[in-house]
């Protein structure tokens, strides 16, 4: 069973509006732990080191961590 993660990550297309769900490697997780972690793995994974700032290659990626706290509201 995995914790502290839903096991799926949204990629949304922002040219197009396409919205997909991506099945994430546990595997990920354990080793940078959730989070920053994954979020900068997936970035060096995917964008080549000559992707401009504002190339359409880029990638933009909104993460929480393993140990995020939930808002007591």
């Amino acid at each position: 069973m995995r914790y502290a993660e839903a096991g799926y990550n949204l990629e949304i297309d922002l040219a197009t509006g396409n919205i997909e769900r991506v099945q994430t490697d546990p595997r990920l997780t354990e080793q940078f732990l959730g989070g920053l972690g994954t979020s900068v793995k997936i970035h060096w994974d995917r964008v080549p080191p000559e992707t401009r700032a504002f190339d359409p290659d880029n990638l933009v990626i909104f993460t929480t961590g393993t140990i995020t706290p939930f808002p007591r509201l």
